[in-house]
């Protein structure tokens, strides 16, 4: 998956996307934004709980705020284990949603359901579709 972001000269973003550790990259976003991050990457969310951000983890493991409870070829359920708050201040429950995806991996998939979740998209009217 290829996600292209740009940080402005004041460093205000809504969301960042962070699959990856870079201490210097966190340290320049605000307080305000929500972070998705690779919740299977360990040294990542350790790095994150030093900030105040707002941060969804996505991942395989239990304790991530948004993971998977099956695989099929073309459908995914994600298991929504927390409320998750979008950039509006809606809340979207803990849930279960059957989503239907093509060509995205498992991780990819989590990771851009979890963004459109955070940017106010309904739970149960996304389909992912890779490229």
């Amino acid at each position: 998956m290829n996600l292209s972001a740009e940080i402005t000269e004041d460093n205000v973003c809504d969301i960042c996307v962070m699959e990856e550790n870079d201490a210097s990259f966190i340290h320049n976003i605000a307080d305000s934004s929500i972070i998705i991050a690779n919740g299977d990457n360990h040294d990542l969310v350790m790095t994150l709980g030093k900030y105040h951000n707002n941060v969804i983890t996505c991942g395989l493991s239990g304790i991530c705020t948004i993971t998977l409870s099956s695989i099929m070829d073309e459908e995914l359920v994600v298991c929504i284990q927390r409320n998750i708050t979008d950039v509006c201040g809606n809340c979207v429950m803990p849930q279960e949603i059957p989503v239907k995806t093509s060509a995205l991996t498992p991780h990819d998939a989590m990771l851009m359901y979890a963004l459109a979740l955070v940017c106010g998209e309904k739970p149960d009217k996304l389909i992912l579709e890779g490229r």
